[in-house]
């Protein structure tokens, strides 16, 4: 059941940051030049690529993926200003939310033993 949760965890954030790489291809119906179109695109993507390697490279050390991913998460939140305006900025809450959640699920229920 343990194993199961982790992995639960796991996939929601591969899916959160797969989102992030979705929200980012409005950008291409901006009127920019290609070019400006194409760095506007790959800094939008910066997120959902970074919380997707984490989860990569941190995949059998949970305990280290929930710290790095609850402090991402905090960042996040700070960062995309959910608390300035409130209820216009819920949103922000309803995509980072779920990043935070997973990050102390990982942290609480991850072994403290590097799995081989």
């Amino acid at each position: 059941m343990k194993n199961k949760i982790l992995i639960s965890m796991k996939i929601l954030l591969i899916i959160v940051g797969a989102m992030f790489v979705l929200f980012a291809i409005d950008v291409f119906g901006m009127d920019y030049k290609w070019y400006e179109l194409l760095f506007g695109f790959f800094i939008s993507i910066l997120p959902g690529i970074v919380l997707i390697a984490l989860v990569y490279f941190l995949w059998k050390r949970e305990r280290q993926l929930g710290i790095v991913i609850t402090l991402v998460g905090i960042f996040m939140v700070v960062f995309f200003g959910a608390f300035e305006e409130f209820p216009e900025r819920l949103g922000t809450l309803i995509v980072v939310l779920p990043v935070v959640i997973a990050g102390l699920i990982l942290y609480f229920y991850g072994s403290t033993k590097n799995k081989e």
